[in-house]
């Protein structure tokens, strides 16, 4: 059950909390157990990152706005979303410079030793 949870992006946890339970008797607490969801910085939901994908195919810099639209859509921060929309911008870059390096190794290998060195005379 524990892969699917992570999977997913989130755990729900049990939290038990004291509340004051009056003001005018500070010293009584009461002892109340809710159930919240942990959602751990950097684990998004299949949902979540489709929506978020599909908005970096769109826009790969979109505004404040578009962000914060985002983030209330996929029920996320808008700093969660700005953090996410900056690594992807990164990965997307090292991404390109890979296939730029590999296409260049792939052209440059295709060629004959000759036409690759210039001609040296050797003494």
């Amino acid at each position: 059950m524990l892969d699917n949870i992570d999977q997913i992006g989130s755990v729900m946890s049990k939290h038990t909390v004291a509340v004051q339970t009056s003001p005018r008797h500070p010293g009584q607490t009461k002892i109340a157990t809710s159930i919240v969801e942990d959602i751990r910085p950097g684990h998004f939901s299949v949902i979540q990152m489709s929506k978020l994908e599909d908005a970096f195919k769109q826009n790969t810099k979109p505004d404040l706005v578009t962000m914060q639209i985002l983030a209330m859509e996929s029920n996320l921060l808008y700093q969660d979303v700005e953090a996410w929309f900056k690594v992807r911008r990164i990965k997307w870059v090292a991404d390109a410079e890979k296939t730029k390096m590999k296409s260049t190794e792939t052209h440059l290998s295709s060629k004959p030793a000759d036409e690759i060195l210039p001609d040296v005379e050797c003494r």
